[in-house]
């Protein structure tokens, strides 16, 4: 039974004989139009064909209206036969399968760009619905809704959602885009961020990171998913390459591929690996200790390691020297005789990150004799190709019988007594000393009974490799720059090569030539583990090549480092005028524009002989106002002006009728001067 809408509104008291139309308001509010993306465009029509101008243009966030029998628009409808069109374009990002519902008293149908998938079109006594099946391709599509309300009551309700089902979704998101990386270097973290997916059945996404151009991806998000396009990771501060990529995740669970990738580097702030095989043992002179050598990447010998000593397991271990330990051994010559020290070692990269603390260990120096005699003093050893040569002094007040040596690489614990039987003079020649390798020494004196005294201070050597087995690897890294001063040159880290037999750590010897068939002369000869200098010597306007090489124990130079660079400077302050003022002079120059530039001096002499020297100089610093005014050499103004407009002097610290010569010259950041550009002037006086 249908119900005569115009004799509800009358039993209400709702009728308006002059219009004949109602005035309840609509069930849902509406915003102004122009609508957002993803939000419905509401058409209120005086019809059920949707023609001519709509009545009313409103913005829904949902189609779920009740009208019952007031006036849906709050305007001028007619009681029956009114129309509502709906329309919504947004991108479904990859699409897939959605479900659309429809229920309606009146009339509904439903449109996909246009063709139509529901039609439920007459005019009905009672709210009936409908739900199908739609797959949506990718990309933006509008969806349209039409709904009529012919005579009665009238409702609307329209939904769309994505079939979230994993039997029935089996279409993938869209990769995600627009990924940024962002690594602090105070912070130590990688600040991601990328596009939102427009999915609407989105779950969240998966982050990944790899390290440098490996092909292994390890998801760092967790097991869960990060529901905002954004994410904030700690890579180790290892100093290596990390690349990271984003994957979103549908409700059905569908992962789509990795994005495209971003790369960050981040700081090294990881020691190596704390030593190991740590031995000590306490000798007449000194206790030794050795470990296992560091052979990785990041600690090749060099920096090296860092000895700490304690005289409890649990006391307070106190760093022994000041510079690294560049071999995995260490002789502790001022540990007292008769106490026990306990030692940890640690190990130090090239960038003086530490590892951790060795397993402590402990050593005591035996205690001489209450009547043990005064040991040689002055020890030395000096290296040579066909072996070492210990020299020594005798004891003070003493006249011993003769001398026991004694001797032990670096990396060994025991000492071995060079001496069979005494030898009665000050030095001994050690032939079979080790080429390439610190040898220590250190000597007893001998009395008539054969009783030794105290141990002596300890020399050390390392023998000269005579057999030139091959020079040491061309230096890498090499770099050059203008600096303040001259060239600033640096380069890696010296590292010897593993199994090299060329035994003797020499120098480093760096050239210098012009560019263009110049012949290399030695700027300085350098340690063999310097990484950086500064040539101050280095000529103005010269383009220059330099050449670094490492010299072996035998004098075999290695393969050369090039690098070039130049120590310029400035252009000539171009376009020059002087010129006459009333009680002072006017002088105007242009800038050559370079990037360096930090400004330019006044020179300034009543003799046509002015000079660049500083008894001609009117400023202490470089001036760079585009408006410069002079009082006198304590009082000169700057004025900054708009680039890049002339730089203008107005000279103020004159004698009326003098004529007055100028030579202004550019100076950069470095210090290095133009040459002037020069120019004179006469003041008038007063007029």
């Amino acid at each position: 039974m249908r119900i005569n809408r115009r004799a509800v509104w009358a039993a209400l008291g709702l009728l308006l004989p002059a219009t004949g139309v109602a005035t309840l308001a609509a069930s849902t509010a509406h915003a102004a139009t122009p609508c957002a993306s993803g939000v419905w465009t509401a058409k209120y029509y005086a019809n059920t064909s949707f023609s001519g101008t709509p009545k009313k243009t409103t913005c829904d966030t949902a189609i779920n209206e009740n009208y019952g029998t007031g006036d849906p628009a709050g305007v001028a409808l007619p009681r029956d036969n009114f129309g509502v069109r709906w329309t919504v374009s947004r991108d479904f990002g990859s699409g897939g399968p959605f479900t659309f519902s429809a229920a309606a008293q009146d009339g509904i149908r439903v449109y996909l760009d246009g063709v139509r998938k529901i039609d439920l079109w007459s005019n009905v006594s009672a709210t009936r619905g409908k739900s199908v099946r739609v797959t949506i391709p990718k990309g933006t599509h509008t969806i349209r809704v039409d709904f009529a309300a012919f005579t009665g009551r009238a409702n609307v309700k329209f939904t769309y959602a994505p079939v979230t089902s994993v039997s029935v979704d089996k279409v993938k998101p869209l990769t995600p885009t627009g990924l940024k990386a962002a690594y602090s270097t105070s912070t130590l973290k990688t600040s991601l961020t990328w596009t939102k997916n427009v999915e609407m059945d989105l779950a969240g996404y998966r982050v990944y990171r790899r390290t440098g151009t490996s092909t292994a991806w390890t998801r760092i998000s967790g097991t869960g998913l990060v529901t905002s396009p954004s994410y904030l990771d700690t890579p180790p501060a290892t100093g290596d390459a990390y690349g990271y990529a984003v994957t979103a995740v549908d409700k059905a669970g569908n992962e789509t591929a990795r994005s495209a990738a971003q790369t960050v580097t981040s700081v090294d702030k990881t020691g190596p690996a704390a030593p190991t095989g740590v031995k000590t043992k306490g000798t007449p002179p000194a206790v030794t200790l050795t470990w296992y050598p560091d052979t990785t990447d990041d600690n090749p010998y060099y920096p090296g390691y860092w000895v700490y000593r304690a005289t409890s397991p649990t006391g307070t271990f106190t760093r022994l020297g000041s510079g690294d330990v560049v071999i995995p051994a260490y002789t502790d010559a001022s540990a007292e005789p008769g106490v026990t020290y306990w030692y940890k070692v640690r190990a130090s990269d090239r960038l003086g990150n530490l590892s951790a603390f060795s397993a402590a260990v402990s050593a005591a120096r035996p205690a001489a004799g209450a009547d043990a005699a005064p040991a040689p003093t002055g020890v030395t050893a000096d290296d040579w190709y066909d072996g070492n040569t210990v020299t020594w002094k005798p004891p003070a007040g003493a006249t011993p019988t003769g001398y026991h040596v004694y001797f032990k690489s670096a990396a060994d614990l025991d000492w071995t007594k060079l001496t069979s039987t005494p030898v009665t003079s000050t030095s001994l020649h050690h032939p079979t000393a080790p080429t390439g390798v610190l040898s220590q020494y250190y000597v007893t004196a001998v009395d008539a009974s054969g009783a030794e005294s105290l141990p002596s201070a300890i020399g050390s050597a390392t023998r000269l490799d005579g057999s030139g087995t091959g020079p040491w690897p061309t230096p890498e890294g090499l770099l050059a720059r203008e600096n303040t001063g001259g060239i600033e040159l640096w380069w890696d880290p010296f590292q010897r090569p593993n199994g090299s037999a060329v035994g003797r750590y020499d120098h480093q010897m760096l050239y210098r030539a012009a560019r263009e068939g110049g012949t290399y002369e030695p700027v300085a000869r350098l340690s063999l583990f310097a990484t950086y200098y500064v040539d101050t010597t280095a000529p103005l306007n010269v383009p220059l090549t330099y050449k670094l090489v490492r010299v072996n124990g035998v004098g075999t130079a290695s393969a050369p480092a090039f690098v070039s660079s130049i120590r310029d400077t400035p252009a000539v302050p171009g376009a020059l005028t002087a010129s006459d003022g009333v009680r002072e002079t006017h002088v105007s120059w242009t800038s050559g524009g370079e990037a360096d530039l930090k400004g330019f001096n006044i020179y300034r002499s009543t003799s046509p002989d002015v000079r660049v020297a500083p008894e001609y100089r009117l400023n202490s610093t470089p001036l760079k106002g585009n408006l410069i005014e002079v009082y006198s050499p304590d009082t000169i103004f700057e004025y900054s002006g708009p680039a890049p407009a002339p730089v203008r002097l107005v000279d103020h610290y004159i004698e009326p009728g003098v004529t007055y010569y100028y030579a202004i010259t550019a100076v950069d950041i470095y210090g290095n001067e133009s040459e002037p550009a020069t120019g004179s002037a006469t003041s008038t006086g007063w007029e």
